[in-house]
């Protein structure tokens, strides 16, 4: 994890530096053009850090309001786009990749509601669009396997495994990045909150060496705010120095910080 140069870790700081960064990012993106010739590695990338300052404003909303606890899920998220952004920048052809997945996403779902029409859900979903909506699910269905065999095909072989499965997961995306080491220092632990970790939830009932009730105020933890800064940072720097755009204040703010979320000397 990095450290502070030159002063003590503090939240009005953290946060301040934040806002900061969101702002000259946010200049930065939406300074960039996109047209219909612009390559599908440009589009990737202004998709993923938009959704990289959103998951941030959110941050400083939800801190606002003090409500710390729900911090976690929105830096887990973020930090997932960074790395998809990193590999996005470092692989042309990272874009088959994101749409096997995409596909894969909505196969499963649109599958999940064929297999058990009598579910809640598909009893919504035909209530409120009619019965023709069976029989757009199936082709939907039929298309998107059709989607998924072709885009498949296309994957380099850097993403598939020995045996012909795709390397998906969270952890092939970080190896991928070389960012194994956030993967086990940060993201894992971040998860915890994500997937209801009881050591996480219960928390706020632990004080002074026993359980307290009710819960107390959850406090603000200085390495999710830490972190998600550091996203911000080097996701404006790294797409300002690919299309050669200037992002001063960032680069201003990064200079008081070690760098955190790539290692010195990563491609």
């Amino acid at each position: 994890m990095q450290q502070s140069r030159g002063h003590d870790l503090d939240l009005d700081r953290l946060l301040a530096d934040l806002s900061a960064a969101v702002e000259d990012a946010t200049r930065l993106l939406f300074g960039l053009r996109l047209a219909p010739r612009s390559t599908r590695q440009k589009l990737n990338s202004l998709i993923l850090v938009h959704g990289i300052l959103r998951k941030a404003r959110g941050v400083l909303q939800l801190s606002e309001g003090g409500n710390f606890d729900c911090i976690a899920p929105l830096v887990r998220s973020a930090l997932i786009h960074f790395v998809d952004q990193r590999n996005n920048l470092n692989y042309d052809d990272y874009g088959d990749l994101l749409d096997y997945i995409r596909t894969d996403h909505w196969m499963k779902n649109l599958r999940a509601h064929r297999e058990n029409p009598e579910s809640p859900y598909s009893k919504s979903l035909i209530k409120h669009r009619g019965t023709g909506v069976t029989e757009s699910l199936y082709t939907m269905i039929s298309t998107q396997r059709r989607e998924l065999t072709a885009a498949k095909a296309k994957l380099a072989p850097r993403y598939l495994n020995k045996g012909g499965s795709v390397k998906s997961g969270e952890y092939n995306k970080f190896e991928l990045a070389g960012m194994l080491d956030s993967y086990h220092a940060l993201f894992r632990g971040l998860s915890k909150d994500v997937h209801g970790n009881l050591d996480t939830l219960a928390d706020p009932l632990i004080g002074d060496g026993g359980l307290v009730w009710p819960p107390s105020n959850p406090t603000p933890s200085l390495v999710q705010f830490h972190v998600m800064l550091d996203i911000v940072l080097d996701a404006a720097v790294a797409l300002a120095r690919r299309y050669r755009k200037p992002a001063g204040r960032c680069r201003a703010i990064r200079s008081r910080y070690e760098r955190g979320m790539v290692s010195r000397g990563a491609a």
